[in-house]
């Protein structure tokens, strides 16, 4: 698998927005000690949560110029590195939850690839504009 080499970079180091602010508010941090994400994989397991990755980062990609613009393509950063650890895992011999689907790793691989161009239903420059 391609090692995640970050999404556009030079547009994303914006350290005044912390993408897990936003990913995992604190309003969420006070219900439970464990993650969402964690729960997700004990009770789907690893391979449909890594499914879920990358259909949740296509609904922040395709939103992004009509609703959160550029928190969502961050939304949808942190979606796709999630998604490419979740797959990571299940290609271990330590899962038993089977591979992910080839459609999953093509929708994956197309988005990232649209981001890091800055292709991605919209410029770069709409998504930022506020």
């Amino acid at each position: 698998m391609k090692e995640n080499t970050g999404l556009r970079q030079d547009a994303f180091k914006d350290k005044e927005f912390q993408i897990e602010k936003h990913v995992n508010p604190e309003h969420y941090k006070h219900q439970c000690s464990l993650e969402c994400i964690d729960t997700m994989i004990m009770v789907f397991g690893a391979k449909h949560t890594a499914e879920y990755c990358a259909v949740n980062a296509y609904k922040y990609v395709w939103r992004h110029k009509f609703k959160n613009k550029l928190e969502d393509l961050k939304k949808a950063e942190w979606y796709l590195n999630k998604f490419d650890e979740l797959v990571t895992y299940c290609e271990t011999k330590f899962s038993a939850d089977g591979t992910v689907e080839n459609r999953y790793l093509e929708i994956a691989t197309k988005l990232r690839t649209l981001m890091e161009k800055g292709i991605i239903f919209c410029s770069f420059s709409e998504a930022v504009r506020e």
